[in-house]
């Protein structure tokens, strides 16, 4: 259908009178008239022309109007375009043919141009309503198929959540419980039933700085994701750990509406951490105790061992290896003095076995 004010109708006729006619009539009623004086013209230029209905006449020399009719309704692009028979055939057979083939009224030939154009306007504003309709339809379908989709991606979210491991609560804008998953009950003891209406703080430990609720407050009214620690309590008393991250929701105004809070109960993982930092502080403790140790041992090595100057003063004593005195305790044997044979002196130290083994001293 066209968007201007003129409708375009096409007249299929071989009568250059009947043509001459119509045509007058229907261009001094507001219409765009378009002519074509055989059938097979009509269907040769119909692309082109693409008119908004058609007056076909039935008799027509080389091709029938009802042959016509057939081709265009068999034709995609013309097979919407109403058809109108004009024709002075008045066999009731002829007019059941005829709308068997699609079209949608007849008008018997001598003409009426008054009747002409009634019918015209009138199968015009049907074949409006109808693309309306149409169209209607359509947006219809669309809408039912999103409506499905969203219902679809919807029904995943819900399945989601309800076997999510994870505790999901959400409240609206005064922190008034509205939902909670089945995992918020495994994992604090309160049902649905005893929370929802109800405020978070029904899970508060006491052991929280108030500063903390105080700054997730701060972060969530303004619009943005709040994550931390929380440390709370179950229903039956029992202090747990939560790691939270707790989202606003906005609405298409981008007002805040309500509040979502996913939190995963890391209560292990405290008491992991908790007991690392205890096995650190019992090494650093037992890493103290033995630097002490072998640094009360390094002091007795150096004061076990005679100094070169000593040995100098004995006179007629002959030096046959002199080993100083280490930094460092470490090893097993410093030197062995051997003469004739034999072992005179052998100076040695264990490590790793307690003081009372860190130094060890022969003399034979």
């Amino acid at each position: 259908m066209n968007v201007n004010n003129k409708n375009r109708v096409l007249i299929v006729d071989d009568n250059t009178s009947n043509l001459s006619v119509l045509f007058k009539v229907l261009q001094q009623a507001n219409f765009k008239v378009l002519i074509a004086e055989s059938g097979k013209s009509a269907l040769k230029r119909i692309k082109y022309l693409k008119p908004d209905i058609i007056l076909l006449d039935i008799m027509m020399p080389e091709m029938d109007g009802f042959e016509t009719c057939r081709r265009l309704k068999a034709n995609e692009e013309s097979k919407h375009i109403p058809v109108i028979f004009m024709t002075a055939l008045a066999d009731t057979a002829d007019k059941v043919k005829g709308f068997e083939l699609g079209a949608v009224d007849y008008i018997t030939k001598p003409v009426q141009v008054e009747e002409v154009v009634a019918r015209l306007n009138t199968h015009l504003t049907i074949c409006r309503l109808q693309n309306n309709l149409l169209q209607q339809n359509e947006q219809f379908t669309q809408e039912i198929a999103k409506r499905k989709q969203v219902e679809k991606e919807l029904r995943k979210f819900s399945r989601a959540v309800e076997q999510s491991a994870n505790t999901i609560v959400i409240t609206d804008t005064n922190g008034t419980i509205e939902f909670v998953n089945p995992a918020f009950s495994v994992k604090t003891g309160y049902s649905s039933t005893e929370v929802i209406g109800q405020n978070p703080r029904v899970l508060n430990s006491g052991k929280q700085p108030q500063e903390c609720y105080q700054q997730l407050w701060a972060t969530i009214s303004s619009g943005q994701v709040w994550q931390g620690e929380l440390l709370n309590k179950r229903k039956n008393g029992e202090l747990y750990w939560e790691f939270a991250t707790i989202s606003p929701v906005k609405n298409q105004s981008e007002q805040i509406t309500h509040y979502v809070a996913i939190k995963e109960d890391i209560t292990e993982r405290k008491r992991a951490e908790q007991e690392i930092t205890r096995l650190n502080e019992r090494l650093k403790g037992e890493n103290m105790r033995m630097k002490a140790e072998l640094d009360v041992t390094r002091q007795l090595q150096q004061i076990l061992l005679p100094k070169q100057e000593e040995f100098n003063k004995i006179k007629g004593l002959e030096i046959a290896g002199f080993m100083a005195p280490a930094d460092k305790v470490g090893g097993d044997y410093y030197d062995v003095l051997q003469h004739n044979g034999r072992i005179k002196i052998g100076i040695g130290d264990v490590t790793g076995h307690g003081l009372e083994s860190g130094v060890l001293a022969i003399m034979v």
